[in-house]
């Protein structure tokens, strides 16, 4: 049976989010455009009726308030009993998109990332990372007439679809960040709250360098008591790169990548080995078919801290792997899309 919910004083929690909204109005960027409406409502669980929906609620409010001083989140959050509290705090639930790409096709691919955020949703997941090039498919030949600027509208329908759901999408797509730059290969965050972030290959995969600049990294993305490091396929293969996440403090390591069916064992091997070695989360996510002329192994896979497997596609096709952590405790699923 669904536990009670217990009332909030949902006015007073506005009111202490209002201030907080002033105080981080200088420098805030999108951040300070959250309406306290949507804030109020986030923590309003009174039709909830039931715990789960409960969580959904203040998951739903640690997203969207990411970018607030986390005092206030804190106060708004101690409404809630303390048992849905402290298991939702602590609750986090990641996604690796195996998808199929159509070569060059990016609203199509686009669509069929929409679906993709629509099944994660139903599933409570706030983290959703896609392979590397998802929206155009690993075609370097394409990648500069494909290439955007990481704000271009086309990528609107995925941002407000992210905003809707209120979840973390991190898609891929050559970019650049000016009219005459080189292109990198991009892993554009887009936000639950309607940021946007930027995280860029640094390490190029030999032949890329025909097609590709080296990117510069990207900020680690904070998540309540946990920081996401994101890489791009080659740069894994660097053990430098998961080594400087671990040492920034990161406890989960996401890569999207083009893994081949000739190269998975020597790959997941090395993935495996950095949760075990790091303590780190580590979630790849790969192509769930055949892109550039590579016959992908699909296979995406989370491995726990330690290098314990959670969750692996059994092949190629479309799915999600999913790793829910509740009350401390790590479980892996996947679901067919």
């Amino acid at each position: 049976m669904a536990k009670p919910i217990p009332k909030i004083k949902a006015d007073r929690c506005a009111r202490t989010v209002h201030a907080g909204s002033r105080h981080q109005a200088r420098g805030a960027g999108s951040k300070a455009n959250l309406s306290v409406g949507e804030l109020q409502h986030g923590v309003s669980p009174n039709d909830a009726g039931s715990l789960l929906e409960a969580r959904r609620r203040i998951q739903s409010v640690i997203s969207m308030a990411r970018g607030y001083p986390r005092l206030l989140v804190e106060i708004c959050l101690s409404y809630f009993d303390n048992d849905c509290r402290d298991a939702t705090v602590t609750a986090l639930t990641l996604a690796a998109a195996q998808s199929l790409s159509i070569a060059g096709d990016v609203r199509a691919n686009l669509q069929r990332h929409l679906t993709f955020m629509r099944v994660a949703a139903e599933h409570a997941v706030q983290l959703l990372v896609f392979p590397e090039l998802s929206l155009t498919g690993y075609e370097p030949c394409l990648a500069a007439e494909l290439a955007i600027t990481p704000e271009d509208r086309l990528l609107a329908p995925l941002r407000e679809m992210a905003r809707e759901l209120r979840l973390t999408a991190v898609v891929g797509m050559p970019i650049r960040l000016a009219p005459e730059a080189g292109v990198m290969i991009g892993a554009l965050v887009l936000g639950a709250d309607g940021s946007l972030a930027v995280y860029t290959k640094q390490h190029l995969h030999p032949g890329e360098e025909t097609a590709f600049i080296a990117g510069q990294d990207g900020a680690v993305l904070e998540w309540v008591d946990d920081r996401i490091a994101l890489a791009v396929c080659a740069d894994f293969s660097h053990a430098s790169h998961p080594h400087a996440a671990a040492e920034a403090g990161a406890t989960v390591y996401a890569a999207g990548v083009l893994i081949s069916e000739a190269g998975y064992a020597t790959d997941s091997t090395l993935l495996q080995g950095y949760a075990a070695k790091h303590g780190l989360l580590v979630l790849m996510a790969n192509h769930g078919g055949p892109s550039g002329g590579y016959v992908c192994a699909g296979r995406s896979a989370i491995w726990a801290a330690g290098g314990r497997l959670l969750a692996a596609a059994p092949g190629v096709g479309d799915a999600l792997v999913l790793a829910r952590r509740e009350g401390g405790e790590w479980a892996g699923q996947v679901v067919v899309v």
